[in-house]
């Protein structure tokens, strides 16, 4: 409902008589981009100016450099990816993924980020196609790795999950020994649809694998909810 997010936050009343709230400027931003609108960037910019808190702050300075990549500013990009840590703490596994990027002074490959944000906005087949753009013979192998992740999201939240398993097993077979998110939350995908089918037992092998990562993005919230698929089917 990503353009419903737009709607009615780009609607809400700003004046002073009302309580700020520099949290939903961060929300509509995330929605613009999710959209690849041209003004994204004003409402991430509008939070870093108001908010007064340590958390996202590091996000919000990966999400303005993502805006360069997309909009094929490098320079906007380097700006921004460079202000990451030095806001901000990382407390939330977002703010840690932006910390990692940072680090690793690798950008994002434009296209594989544009079929992730679309894909965030449920855009999904704005995002299919914007994958199917790419060829594959031109990709690093962690590229390629996110590639069928991508794919296999996509299908998954298209409703044919049945069509993502290849994809995912594909990246959980190959992302074994890489720190990123897309082999363990392969490992959460397949143990909710295995779960959704009654199939306890493949479910809690998959939920099992998604703990055993040692150091990875978003590790907090992946083990978090294979955690809780493990408590839900024992």
């Amino acid at each position: 409902k990503n353009d419903q997010v737009i709607s009615i936050l780009s609607k809400r009343p700003t004046t002073s008589n009302y309580y700020p709230f520099p949290f939903l400027d961060y929300m509509i931003g995330n929605a613009k981009l999710n959209r690849l609108d041209r003004d994204a960037d004003d409402y991430f910019k509008k939070f870093l100016e108001s908010y007064k808190g340590k958390n996202y702050l590091r996000e919000t300075n990966r999400k303005l450099a993502w805006y360069g990549l997309i909009f094929q500013r490098s320079d906007i990009y380097k700006y921004y990816i460079s202000k990451v840590i030095q806001t901000g703490n990382n407390s939330l596994d977002e703010d840690k993924a932006a910390t990692r990027e940072a680090e690793s002074k690798q950008a994002p490959n434009t296209i594989l980020l544009k079929a992730r944000l679309l894909s965030d906005g449920a855009y999904y087949v704005k995002a299919l196609n914007v994958l199917d753009s790419c060829d594959t013979k031109d990709l690093s192998f962690d590229e390629k790795l996110e590639y069928y992740y991508r794919k296999a999201r996509i299908l998954d939240d298209m409703g044919q999950p049945a069509k993502s398993i290849p994809f995912y097993e594909w990246v959980i077979k190959n992302g074994v020994k890489t720190n990123t998110y897309f082999a363990p939350n392969s490992c959460i995908k397949l143990g909710n649809y295995y779960e959704h089918i009654n199939d306890k037992k493949t479910a809690t092998l998959y939920y099992q694998k998604a703990l055993s990562y040692i150091d990875h993005e978003y590790k907090n919230s992946i083990d978090a909810q294979a955690k809780a698929g493990l408590n839900r089917i024992q």
